[in-house]
């Protein structure tokens, strides 16, 4: 019996759903539920039983769905309000049943099913959205579905696998600067299909107005793909036909600003490619100046790809997978206004972990300065809160950009003098793999006596960001 579990009850999309029912099994005529009227676009609320009747020659073929308000009862399952069950179709051809088992528990995962995580056989474990297009590949290709949906990410011998992106696994790094992403939703048909094509004459335009200096020229090597080459780096933009997966949207979700609303998680959810901007730019050897335009150069050329799929009604977010960060579509418009302003967009590339939110004695850490001045930032034992440290934070890490260079020990910054002290991080930094970080570390006004110990992150491996008041900063 196939399990859908769901944190909120959303429809049966009957017309799409008797669609691939019909192109997979075209000898039965297909009816999902008892009000089904045959429309293309309808869809049922899904409440209470539902029954899919397919009807040919022979015997017909009935599936069963329950709808029950409450938690699925009797293993482990992922946080959920409720559940839908599938009852066993009523055919002798198991190949039949698991191709039909498939195909509704496909369409109640998608977005109007509302479905979060899905059992396909007994004995297998709970599967995201992501893993439905590989399972439905591999029972169309003759697998038993107890199989596929026991190891969907194991690839099908009949059919090729568009394997998730290998940059979600991305960490920070010192020498180099971080991946940026663009989620990409589909098509108006719910379909898989390219993404506009970029302007890559347009971006090139954009980019000498941007840097004049930067000598930036492109070598496009498709309609998604190109290399860009100015200053001492190249940057890659690279289509992946994949999402990225649902554990990582999960963790990113919880370390993520998303201002003004709620994430969008149907979207999130249920996009289907992302288009990737990587650097591999030697940050050390750039020095701040090239490191920095190099930096917006990514910015700016993230901004002008998104806005085309925005525009297309394409674009579910913006991502930075090293620092398990989102943005929403929104922010598009604070990143061409820091652009504009000729500063490098921090909040794309710097993150904030806090440590300790008491007022009076707050303490946070930054992950993503290091490419640009060899230092992280962190505040111990603060005076002060947090969203105000927060603002304050966001202010010196502006003017430190700006400045491109790293202040002396005991230096202060700012009409509001922040003293800045030269140290070793004491923040938990899993990916530096041990090695010492040097760190500037702030006092603001009065000198605090540091903890004798590093506080543990809550965001830790993955950062969380702060404040970082106006400009997305």
């Amino acid at each position: 019996m196939a399990i859908i579990l769901y944190q909120q009850a959303g429809v049966l999309p009957a017309g799409r759903l008797r669609a691939k029912l019909a192109e997979a099994l075209p000898l039965r005529r297909w009816i999902c539920g008892e009000e089904d009227d045959g429309s293309p676009n309808q869809s049922i609320p899904l409440r209470g039983h539902h029954l899919i009747c397919g009807r040919g020659e022979g015997a017909p073929l009935f599936v069963e769905l329950r709808c029950i308000e409450m938690p699925y009862a009797g293993d482990t399952a992922p946080p959920h309000c409720g559940h839908v069950t599938l009852s066993p179709p009523t055919t002798d051809d198991p190949a039949e049943a698991d191709q039909v088992t498939a195909l509704i528990a496909d369409a109640l995962m998608g977005h109007e099913g509302g479905g979060l995580w899905c059992r396909l056989s007994e004995g297998s474990g709970w599967m995201a959205a992501a893993g439905m297009e590989e399972v439905l590949r591999r029972v169309a290709a003759g697998e038993p579905l107890q199989r596929a949906g026991t190891d969907p990410h194991r690839p099908s011998p009949a059919t090729r696998r568009a394997v998730a992106p290998a940059f979600h696994t991305e960490v920070p790094r010192t020498d180099r600067l971080p991946t940026l992403a663009l989620l990409i939703a589909p098509g108006s048909d719910g379909r898989n299909t390219p993404p506009p094509p970029p302007g890559w004459a347009l971006l090139v335009q954009h980019l000498d107005a941007l840097d004049p200096d930067g000598d930036w020229s492109i070598d496009p090597r498709d309609d998604s793909a190109a290399l860009l080459t100015g200053r001492p780096g190249r940057i890659g933009i690279t289509l992946h036909k994949a999402p990225l997966p649902a554990e990582w949207l999960q963790l990113a979700q919880g370390h993520s600003d998303w201002p003004g609303q709620p994430p969008d998680t149907a979207a999130l959810r249920w996009h289907t490619a992302c288009l990737t901007l990587t650097c591999d730019l030697e940050t050390g050897a750039a020095g701040p100046h090239d490191t920095a335009q190099v930096a917006r150069a990514m910015a700016a050329a993230l901004l002008l790809l998104g806005q085309d799929l925005h525009s297309a009604g394409r674009l579910a977010a913006l991502a930075n997978p090293a620092h398990a960060k989102l943005f929403p579509p929104q922010y598009l418009p604070n990143l061409a206004e820091t652009l504009e302003a000729d500063e490098v967009p921090v909040q794309l590339f710097i993150s904030t972990a806090i440590h300790t939110t008491t007022p009076g004695a707050v303490s946070l850490s930054t992950t993503g300065l290091m490419p640009f001045l060899d230092h992280e930032v962190e505040a111990w034992n603060a005076p002060g809160d947090a969203e105000t440290l927060g603002e304050k934070l966001g202010k010196v890490l502006r003017q430190l950009l700006i400045q491109e260079i790293v202040p002396r020990h005991g230096d202060t910054l700012g009409s509001s003098p922040v003293r800045i002290l030269h140290g070793t991080s004491r923040a938990e930094r899993p990916y530096a793999g041990g090695k010492p970080i040097p760190a500037l570390w702030l006092e603001f006004g009065e000198a605090r006596p540091y903890p004798s110990r590093p506080a543990v992150s809550a965001a830790a491996p993955l950062r969380r960001p702060g404040g970082f008041g106006r400009k997305g900063l």
